[in-house]
């Protein structure tokens, strides 16, 4: 496995030679890179090993969870692994800033109602039979299967989906076989949950490599005792330390754009606990 490792961190996705091409993917509206899309294509064509199943947190209109089915479909040596896909599906429409940037440049309609998992399935249909979708918010949602050995996380977006990725999902991880990819964490706008995360849990994951924006991959090291899990969960880390973690994980980026986006995550969340004390 450090051989794959190797290989990963030497980001053989943005080689030439690896050009995903099926189905019109590449036409799928999404919020994740081109590298993102590459990085997880490659992934689920070349480390999945059948150690566990794959899951997309946050499947939107299905841009992430097309490429994982692209590159899962040129895996020839697992049979049975599927894609879950987790996501609420629904847009509400009072939601301008998404709508507008999403759907008039595509040309698609808005539904009235919300409801997306209607264009999800239209965009993802050529790989249906691998795909698993559970719709509705996570916290409500308990994941089903044994072990995970790819994990893309795009909806640790707030407390609750923060407390229920390390409570479900993160201890179905196998230890020495599986990825986590932290979508956002390298994102100007995102929230603190993913570098205090990281640093709380830095004994039990190796930092691979990053896209250049949003995604950072790593890989499980080892199991992580339940009792470190619950001292990660949100309201168990008090103020202080949450402002401490980040400042830590500041340290681990040598790049003045990533630097700048810690600084960022520590400078609005400083804000909210300051908005949050005077209220």
């Amino acid at each position: 496995m450090q051989e794959m490792y190797s290989i990963i961190k030497a980001k053989p996705w943005l080689s030439e030679n690896y050009k995903p091409k099926g189905n019109s993917i590449w036409h799928i509206p999404t919020m994740i890179t081109k590298e993102e899309k590459l990085l997880l294509s490659w992934l689920a064509e070349f480390f999945v090993k059948g150690n566990g199943q794959i899951v997309d947190l946050g499947s939107f209109l299905g841009g992430s969870t097309a490429f994982l089915a692209h590159g899962l479909s040129q895996n020839k040596s697992v049979d049975n692994i599927k894609i879950h896909c987790y996501d609420v599906f629904y847009i509400p429409p009072t939601d301008l800033h998404v709508i507008d940037y999403f759907f008039p440049q595509e040309k698609l309609a808005f539904p009235t109602d919300g409801n997306i998992l209607p264009i999800f399935k239209k965009y993802t249909k050529s790989y249906a039979e691998n795909i698993i979708v559970n719709k509705g918010r996570i916290e409500k949602i308990i994941p089903s299967m044994d072990n995970i050995e790819l994990l893309f996380v795009d909806l640790m977006k707030s407390p609750i989906s923060y407390d229920h990725t390390i409570t479900h999902f993160i201890p179905k991880l196998v230890p020495g076989k599986s990825i986590m990819i932290l979508q956002d964490y390298l994102y100007k706008n995102s929230g603190p949950w993913h570098a205090i995360l990281m640093e709380l849990l830095d004994d039990y994951f190796d930092l691979l490599t990053h896209t250049s924006v949003n995604s950072v991959v790593y890989s499980y090291k080892k199991k992580i005792p339940r009792s470190v899990l619950r001292d990660c969960l949100w309201d168990n880390i008090d103020n202080e330390s949450k402002i401490a973690l980040l400042e830590k994980a500041k340290l681990r980026w040598s790049l003045i754009p990533h630097i700048e986006i810690v600084e960022n995550q520590i400078n609005n969340l400083k804000e909210s606990l300051r908005v949050g004390a005077s209220n």
